[in-house]
């Protein structure tokens, strides 16, 4: 259904771009997924199966993604890592700045994990600069999505 719905979103706004944030264990199983039920054929980029181990490395994957109509798939320490890193190399700062500011819409699967709102990950992950945002998780909440994460501007779906 998620799927179907991020299709839906990229071709009635074929400028902005989905992220995708999720543990990282979980990536191949999604873009197994998006493969076997994708209805175009939609590029999928993550630092992982491309060995995107530097931030140059990251930036290029990053500009391929803002560049394309594509989905990026990132993992939370990864992301977190590149968002609430405090250096003012000029690449760190892209990177930091590309994830912030290109994504039009924002998926948090297993997101019931970041439930502290003191750590890092809520942190970096509210200054994301898209009103479009959705919560997977396989718990129940009750009815605040403020109880899986940092603001109640997240649409919560549970399976």
């Amino acid at each position: 259904m998620l799927i179907s719905f991020i299709q839906s979103f990229i071709t009635q706004k074929p400028d902005k771009r989905p992220l995708v944030v999720l543990p990282k264990g979980i990536v191949p199983t999604w873009k197994r997924e998006f493969q076997l039920w994708q209805l175009e054929d939609i590029p999928l980029f993550d630092f992982y199966s491309v060995k995107a181990d530097h931030r140059s490395q990251q930036l290029d994957v990053l500009k391929s993604w803002e560049q394309t109509k594509s989905i990026l798939f990132l993992g939370y320490k990864q992301f977190t890592n590149i968002v609430s890193s405090s250096t003012v190399d000029r690449i760190d700062a892209m990177c930091r700045e590309k994830l912030l500011m290109v994504p039009g819409l924002v998926v948090l699967d297993e997101g019931h994990t970041p439930r502290n709102n003191n750590t890092a990950l809520v942190h970096s992950l509210s200054r994301i600069q898209t009103p479009r945002k959705v919560v997977l998780s396989g718990t129940l909440f009750q009815n605040h999505v403020k109880e899986s994460s940092t603001s109640s501007n997240w649409s919560a779906l549970s399976s």
